[in-house]
């Protein structure tokens, strides 16, 4: 996604674990806020905290809470579910936002809903995946459907046909 984004300012990890995506925007980006539920020791390991910010939280299109099975959305046998709270993305007000990556298991297109006014006011490169985990009411590519609909175009997709590189003229 590299080549697309013009400026190197802000960048949102959400969906973020251990770090292991973030730790490679923190190198490129001025700062970088990281967004995940789960509290992962090894997080301050692989990121240098005086460029991350980390937020423990989900994001979505509205607040509230969710029931989460590990890092999925979707009830699995043997996996005990646990409550996380819920914000939008645009509640964080944050600034200078030139790229977006979202991989959240089903829930990309709820983040986007929430990120509404980020996306227009920065227009930031946007990388989603859409894998086969699709939430009710959803099909797999909603979220990138989503994107078009608003004037994204996609420009790269990985081997597996999963993380799309989408970016708005």
């Amino acid at each position: 996604s590299e080549p697309y984004i013009k400026n190197f300012r802000t960048a949102i990890d959400v969906g973020c674990r251990v770090g292991e995506y973030t730790r490679y925007l923190q190198l490129d980006f001025e700062h970088t806020h990281a967004f995940d539920p789960r509290i992962w020791p090894n997080f301050r390991c692989n990121v240098d905290l005086r460029k991350v910010t980390h937020y423990r939280c989900a994001l979505g299109d509205d607040v509230g809470e969710i029931q989460m099975y590990a890092g999925s959305h979707v009830a699995s046998a043997g996996v005990e579910p646990r409550t996380a709270a819920v914000y939008t993305l645009d509640m964080f007000d944050l600034r200078d936002v030139d790229y977006i990556k979202i991989d959240v298991e089903g829930f990309e297109k709820k983040v986007l809903l929430g990120a509404a006014r980020t996306i227009e006011r920065w227009n930031p490169v946007i990388v989603i995946e859409q894998n086969h985990v699709v939430l009710e009411g959803n099909k797999r590519y909603s979220a990138k459907e989503y994107l078009e609909s608003i004037g994204y175009r996609q420009v790269a997709v990985d081997s597996r046909g999963w993380d799309f590189v989408m970016v708005r003229d």
